[in-house]
């Protein structure tokens, strides 16, 4: 968060640490997952009506984009403190200058907030009128007022659904994995108090301005309520009775649970050689048609990749592709589906990270693994990193430290055969030049 309000008027204060630019290959968000097809969009902006006043703490979305599903949005306050009028309120594509953005998103809903005390939280519950699945959203401005103890705030947001199985926790992660103005942990992601840390203006799209941005993807868990708690941490170096705060909620892609004509199985990404190679599966359809791979610089405006022709949906099951002039830096795909009757359905979106700044080159396998797995690593100078192994609650499960030389090389992490079936999150971080990268595995 970086702005305080006066007289509804911000006032803007910008860490000008540059921070290091690494290539990263989002694993996390692709493998884990299932059956995504990305076709309905709850927008802040036109889908409730009446529409979402100024401030506003409750909505409802009737029909969403046509899918038969309704959703009831509330906000409120768990303990004491208050909302800070004229917020919640939308930034409807950007026209209020002065609200927050979230990257890739059209609109989104700003959260302002005065907490009581440090156990207090504002408390944003999305209730779905039928189960839905492959959820996905970005939240921005999860920071730090900056130096000086103690703190008038740090951002705590946690993010929980809830479906016919009970409690879901999604996936987190960073917008610029470089970035460390917040960590997660699990289903938490809270601002850093370190060196390269404070407030972020969430103002613009990209970097710096969304260095504090998150994405929370739920996977294909079936999910009913969602639920987004922002406070923050009950530590000594926060004020007794934090200052103002504030997020910003992106808009929310589903898909209901039934009515998929395919069912695009683990799409998936990997950087080889400044190429990118993509791979999926699909299951039963009951329409048949073509899949283009579509790629996009901003994740909101979307073309066919050239070099990649459509694909025809028959009967097999396993496809892949490979993009030879992939963009640089930051880039998004999906897969699009084109029925023979015209109707349109999209693959969830997988996210990756070309950059010769450092030539940092990654991938894990086997993936899933059972006793094992190996680390494909190029690193760009010699240095003693940490090898991480966290389960989706943030919970350590292994610690290793290893000397990398400069270049190719190709770790082992084993004796993993005594833990829990499921997905785990990888980190790899320098002990002297702090590149840090990170990725989702899967233990079977």
């Amino acid at each position: 968060m970086v702005i305080e309000r006066e007289n509804q008027y911000p006032v803007m204060r910008v860490s000008k640490l540059l921070l290091p630019v690494f290539s990263t290959l989002v694993i996390g968000m692709i493998y884990p997952h299932s059956s995504f097809a990305q076709s309905f969009t709850l927008d802040w902006g036109s889908s409730f009506a009446p529409a979402w006043g100024a401030p506003g703490t409750a909505g409802t979305a009737t029909n969403i984009a046509g899918s038969g599903v309704n959703c009831t949005v509330s906000i409120s306050i768990s303990g004491t403190g208050t909302l800070v009028s004229p917020y919640p309120r939308v930034n409807n594509n950007t026209t209020n200058a002065a609200d927050f953005e979230v990257q890739s998103s059209g609109d989104a809903i700003e959260i302002d907030q005065n907490l009581g005390n440090k156990t207090s939280s504002s408390i944003t519950s999305l209730t779905f009128s039928k189960t839905i699945k492959n959820v996905q959203f970005g939240i921005s401005d999860i920071d730090y007022p900056g130096p000086g103890t103690p703190y008038d705030y740090i951002d705590m947001v946690t993010v929980t659904g809830i479906g016919p199985s009970g409690t879901i926790f999604p996936v987190l992660t960073k917008y610029n994995p470089a970035s460390n103005i917040f960590s997660i942990a699990g289903n938490v992601a809270t601002g850093n108090t370190g060196a390269g840390s404070g407030n972020v203006t969430s103002l613009n799209q990209g970097s710096p301005d969304q260095d504090g941005t998150m994405f929370v993807d739920f996977g294909t868990n079936a999910i009913s309520v969602i639920t987004i708690q922002y406070g923050v941490p009950n530590i000594a170096t926060v004020r007794a009775n934090p200052r103002l705060q504030a997020i910003a909620i992106g808009n929310l892609s589903f898909l209901p649970v039934s009515g998929l004509p395919v069912s695009f199985t683990g799409f998936g990404a990997q950087v080889q050689n400044k190429q990118v190679l993509l791979n999926w599966q699909t299951g039963s359809a009951t329409n048949s048609g073509i899949m283009q791979v579509e790629s996009s610089k901003d994740g909101i405006q979307w073309q066919a990749v050239q070099n990649i022709a459509a694909i025809q949906i028959t009967t097999q099951t396993k496809y892949s592709a490979i993009d030879k002039e992939p963009l640089d830096g930051i880039s998004y795909y999906r897969l699009k589906e084109t029925t023979n009757s015209g109707e349109l359905y999209y693959s969830r979106i997988v996210r990756i990270t070309i950059s010769d700044e450092t030539g940092i080159k990654f991938r894990t396998y086997p993936n899933p693994f059972r006793e094992q797995f190996m680390i494909e690593l190029n690193w760009p100078r010699e240095e003693l990193v940490a090898i991480r192994l966290y389960n989706t609650t943030g919970q350590l499960i292994r610690s290793q430290t290893q000397y990398l030389q400069k270049g190719f090389q190709v770790i082992p992490v084993s004796q993993l055969n005594k833990i829990k079936k499921g997905n785990y999150i990888l980190y790899i971080e320098g002990s002297a030049f702090h590149q840090k990268i990170s990725a989702i595995i899967s233990h079977q």
